[in-house]
């Protein structure tokens, strides 16, 4: 048999022809519709290509005036900073550079440089706080060299050249002011800015400055000259300072109360503190132990020591112990209850790294009073006082309800009046 096509007429071939042909169309335009639509695309990229050249040849013009006119300015200013240092070292050779006020001597600090231009600027750019090593005694006799005296004008000008040696121009006028310093009483415990001790005592406690107070003086913690701590030469300083617990008046079994305790100047200050977060301590010393005491020391405490203490208690409190004046015994002991174990470890730490350098160091004891038994606890005299005074080495003045008594230490006592109450004496 043969194929179909060879059965078929010529004519039925004839009839498929238009369909070919539009398939034949619709290829050839879907093939030119994808060139189209590339050569599009390349359009639009080598546009894109075109717009990004012409920013980038903008911006390197651009770039390139900017840097000419960086070259243009550099070299105008490398021409000042030789012309600058020509002057310089003119003014250098010139021996009347500063004729007008001899600048080393200007305030008689002591500090002298080979350059008086550089100290003159030296002290423009040193801070307020370096006047303060002025003494306060000399102040009224304050006076600059080769100028009138502070009560004859009281607005001294100085006059120098002006950083830029090239013209001569009036500095403003400087007007330093002495410290105006005033007793004062403080209400807590308060610290020396200068050298971090205590302030001591129940009034006059310190001095503060109205002129220069709060922004100068006292001088700002990062300004103060003082170490930080105590100095091992001076013997001065605080070390340590925190609130911890000590026994109430009644003991251990009464429960404990809130203390500041601060390590300073080789002691150790209590300071009784009210119950409560906003409450202050209070200015009155309630008890103090000197480390130069040849008893002193310190150590932690087992349960038979402290037998009324809460067992958790325990491994938070250390002892200090100490001499004392008193018949019965000569050494006292205080229980310190410390806010935690490594509390604790660190007031003992800190407490017998002093001791030892102390020790090592040995400073000479300063004490200006040494106490000393007049008469034990048992003498009636004692309980009913009310106020004393040390009249010289050998007297004090005891004052009470029935009248004022002088005391002899190595001797006796007398009384001086009768039927007066005695509150104060001076």
């Amino acid at each position: 048999m043969g194929s179909v096509a060879q059965r078929l007429p010529w004519g039925f071939l004839n009839q498929d022809m238009p369909w070919k042909m539009r398939r034949f169309a619709k290829l050839d335009m879907s093939a030119r519709l994808e060139l189209q639509s590339a050569l599009d695309a390349e359009i639009r990229a080598k546009q894109a290509i075109q717009d990004e050249l012409n920013k980038v040849k903008a911006s390197c013009i651009s770039t390139e005036c900017k840097l000419q006119e960086s070259e243009k300015k550099n070299m105008e200013l490398l021409t000042d900073i030789e012309r600058l240092k020509k002057e310089t070292e003119e003014l250098r050779s010139e021996k009347g550079m500063a004729a007008d006020i001899p600048v080393n001597n200007m305030f008689h600090v002591g500090v002298k440089h080979q350059d008086s231009q550089n100290s003159f600027l030296a002290f423009l750019n040193a801070p307020t706080s370096a006047l303060d090593q002025f003494e306060i005694d000399s102040v009224e006799n304050f006076t600059l060299s080769n100028t009138p005296s502070r009560d004859e004008d009281s607005k001294s000008h100085l006059h120098s050249r002006s950083r830029s040696p090239s013209t001569a121009s009036e500095i403003e006028p400087i007007e330093p002011k002495a410290h105006q310093f005033v007793v004062k009483s403080f209400n807590t415990p308060t610290k020396c800015n200068q050298c971090t001790s205590l302030m001591v005592g129940l009034i006059r406690q310190g001095c503060t400055c109205e002129d220069k107070a709060p922004a100068v003086c006292p001088i700002p913690p990062e300004q103060t000259k003082g170490p930080l701590g105590i100095d091992p030469q001076k013997g001065i300083g605080t070390a340590y300072e925190g609130h911890v617990r000590v026994p109430k008046p009644a003991g251990v079994k009464k429960g404990w109360q809130r203390a500041l305790a601060v390590i300073c100047d080789f002691k150790l200050f209590l300071y009784d503190v009210a119950e409560g977060k906003a409450s202050q301590p209070s200015v009155v010393v309630s008890q103090v132990i000197d480390m130069r005491d040849e008893e002193f020391s310190v150590s932690s405490v087992l349960a038979s020591d402290v037998i009324h203490a809460n067992r958790k208690d325990i491994p938070c409190i250390f002892r200090v112990t100490a001499s004392q004046l008193s018949a019965s015994s000569n050494k006292c002991s205080i229980l310190i209850l410390a806010d935690g174990e490594n509390e604790k470890s660190k007031w003992v730490g800190v407490l017998n790294e002093l001791h030892r350098i102390l020790k090592k160091n040995k400073l000479k004891d300063r004490s200006v009073y040494v106490p000393k038994e007049a008469y034990d606890s048992t003498l009636p005299l004692i309980k009913t006082t009310q106020s004393a005074a040390i009249i010289d080495h050998e007297r004090i003045a005891l004052g009470n309800e029935e009248g004022l008594f002088v005391v002899h230490v190595t001797k006796d006592g007398k009384r001086f009046g009768t039927g007066n109450n005695f509150l104060n004496i001076k």
